[in-house]
């Protein structure tokens, strides 16, 4: 098996590197301008649907997420619990995308049980905006989510869409069938010549600046998160809920900044949840805790394939069983017993 692990010289400029960056940002507060209206919108969500659509079947195992999700492939999936699936993650995931299409999901195929993967980025819950842009040019998406989480959403005109020849995009990127992200944007950086370590640095400038105003959770996205396991567990599915991991020099330089703190607090929130609800938590934020490498980065927290094999395969191995279709659902009621 070939492994996508980039070279590992540059290891110590990047450490003295990030040093610098921190100290730089932290005190000026930079780039907080230049990330303001950095977002990516793309069309991953009419991507998505329309590969859905165009599926033979419904899919069973269901991955979730933004971009950090995308190399998650759910034929790698399939080999570990037999069950076939699809990669519905979409460029800059907010909560209720993965309400919305969830439930789109389910509306298509109301019988069936899915096993959902939600790779739930903790950044998610900095207030960074409720809706992501493509998300109000869906009518069909939007139309499944509830009355007082529109409340002030003004929708676009929808977006004539058609899926690319080939699943081949303009950017290069390139995608499967069953969603997976087969070339990402990353790749075709690195082919340009742009190496992982200007990648890692230029994403911790990003996420520096995220966290050194970042003061607590937001209640919208917690709120949506909530919902979102709540309508799951009332169809009879047990989503499994993972922290994704960070490249270590990024994880090191934000730990201080607020990082431990919100971490603490997702985890504590999500504790809660599970006094009430169904549904698994794995936490993957160390690579240590996986045997991860951090050659396995394409930036600070985008993985390549082997890296995202090696998440799946800890998922699959902690999901205490919420992935095998061989044990029937028990919902949450013995949680209050």
């Amino acid at each position: 098996m070939k492994r996508d692990h980039g070279p590992a010289k540059g290891a110590r400029w990047l450490c003295l590197a990030l040093a610098w960056l921190v100290g730089g940002l932290v005190a000026g507060g930079a780039w907080g301008a230049a990330t303001a209206s950095a977002e990516i919108t793309g069309y991953t969500r009419h991507l998505k649907l329309a590969l859905v659509r165009n599926a033979p079947t419904a899919p069973e195992l269901v991955v979730y997420g933004g971009s950090r999700a995308e190399k998650a492939q759910p034929a790698f999936l399939e080999s570990l619990t037999g069950i076939p699936g699809f990669n519905a993650s979409v460029m800059s995931c907010r909560p209720s995308d993965v309400l919305a299409i969830a439930s789109y999901l389910h509306d298509r195929a109301p019988r069936l049980r899915q096993f959902p993967v939600w790779i739930l980025s903790m950044e998610t819950f900095r207030d960074n905006g409720f809706f992501q842009g493509e998300l109000l040019s869906m009518p069909e998406l939007l139309a499944e989510l509830p009355a007082d989480l529109l409340a002030g959403i003004t929708p676009v005109d929808p977006v004539p869409y058609s899926l690319p020849a080939d699943l081949t995009c303009s950017d290069g990127t390139v995608w499967a069938a069953d969603g997976y992200l087969r070339v990402s944007r990353y790749e075709v950086m690195l082919r340009a010549g742009i190496s992982r370590e200007k990648l890692t640095a230029t994403r911790l400038r990003i996420y520096v600046d995220s966290y050194h105003d970042w003061g607590a959770l937001s209640p919208r996205a917690t709120q949506v998160v909530e919902t979102t396991i709540t309508r799951m567990n009332s169809w009879r599915w047990k989503p499994v809920i993972v922290l994704p991991p960070y490249h270590p020099y990024v994880l090191a330089a934000i730990r201080p900044l607020g990082w431990d703190t919100r971490h603490r607090e997702v985890r504590a929130y999500l504790a809660e949840l599970q006094s009430r609800y169904d549904f698994v938590v794995v936490d993957l934020s160390d690579i240590r805790s996986f045997g991860g490498s951090a050659s396995g980065f394409y930036d600070g927290v985008h993985g390549g394939a082997y890296l995202m094999r090696q998440v799946l395969k800890a998922v699959v191995e902690r999901s205490d069983r919420a992935l095998d279709p061989t044990v029937p659902y028990a919902g949450a009621a013995h949680r209050r017993a």
